[in-house]
């Protein structure tokens, strides 16, 4: 193999892991702080079981030249066991998996927001927490509202 296909994979690992930077960014509003070191350790638990769980059921399943193949495996694997429906359930599985990775950004980056206005980075407005629903309410409109520099400039506060 090529430096540019491990690099490419890497990536995608890399990608794959990226929601975990910011479970200390959610934790700070955990009603009993006691709980979250055993639902780290769950959570880091389930999702390896599921991952080892699918690699063994492609390997198992699926012939060599089909996972070598550009196809996407995870759907050929439900066409396998499922049919078309299999695929459809994957594609719903797979839309509702990237809609969580996108809200756990914007609930993450908001806070980042948060502090930084309630540290006096940036304006003081961006501190300001809603009272019923405990969000950072600023943060959270500029973030949905433009979409066009609020993901690049929350890693840099």
């Amino acid at each position: 193999t090529d430096i540019r296909q491990w690099s490419e994979a890497w990536a995608q690992v890399m990608w794959s892991y990226g929601g975990w930077s910011y479970i200390n960014v959610v934790l700070g509003e955990a009603k009993n702080p006691r709980d979250v070191v055993k639902i780290i350790v769950c959570s880091i638990s389930l999702i390896t079981a599921c991952y080892v769980m699918a690699v063994i059921s492609y390997h198992t399943v699926l012939p060599m030249e089909m996972m070598n193949s550009d196809q996407p495996i995870a759907s050929e694997l439900a066409k396998v066991y499922i049919g078309q429906a299999g695929v459809v359930l994957f594609a719903i599985a797979v839309a509702f998996s990237t809609l969580g990775g996108a809200l756990l950004s914007i609930i993450g980056s908001s806070r980042y927001l948060q502090a930084a206005g309630a540290q006096g980075v940036l304006p003081s407005c961006f501190g300001l927490i809603n009272r019923r629903f405990r969000t950072p309410l600023l943060a959270l409109i500029y973030l949905v509202g433009d979409d066009r520099d609020a993901f690049n400039f929350v890693p840099y506060v």
